[in-house]
């Protein structure tokens, strides 16, 4: 399987965790595939992720659907994107926007929560050193360095 196909059937995976899952027609909007394609695609899903779900809805027609946990691990986010995130709300916060830093904050401690306890045991050690690296930035900066022989009244005529 080619990476570009790996990321689609990563991406279908993730719509079919939706609440209704995903249809055939949804696919082929989503991917600009044929029906076949699409149908060669749930077939993929469904060896991909053997916990996919095929229900039949009120219209008759087939839909997978994956619980979000199965695929919850492909999905832990990096020590960069952690890291990110961290930046994100202290440059909100330093920036003077305090109802937009809360909301990061919010969604911090969500992805906090769902980061399985095997991955995210280095989470507090990332926390830490962002959060020195970050205190060390907020001194303020004086300017630039002087240079020898230059001053302000040099440049007056």
């Amino acid at each position: 399987m080619s990476f570009a196909k790996g990321q689609d059937l990563l991406r279908l995976a993730m719509m079919a965790t939706r609440r209704r899952g995903v249809s055939l027609m949804e696919i082929e909007e989503e991917f600009a595939c044929s029906e076949r394609t699409a149908q060669r695609m749930t077939d993929a899903l469904q060896a991909a992720f053997p916990q996919t779900e095929r229900r039949v809805d009120e219209d008759r027609r087939a839909r997978w659907l994956i619980p979000a946990r199965a695929i919850a691990p492909l999905l832990t986010p990096s020590a960069d994107e952690l890291v990110a995130l961290a930046e994100a709300i202290a440059q909100l916060d330093m920036a003077g926007l305090r109802k937009e830093a809360a909301h990061a904050r919010g969604l911090e401690r969500k992805v906090r929560a769902l980061i399985p306890r095997s991955r995210g045991r280095g989470w507090t050690s990332i926390r830490r050193r962002f959060s020195k690296r970050s205190a060390m930035r907020r001194v303020p900066v004086r300017g630039p360095p002087r240079m020898k022989g230059w001053s302000r009244r040099s440049t007056r005529r």
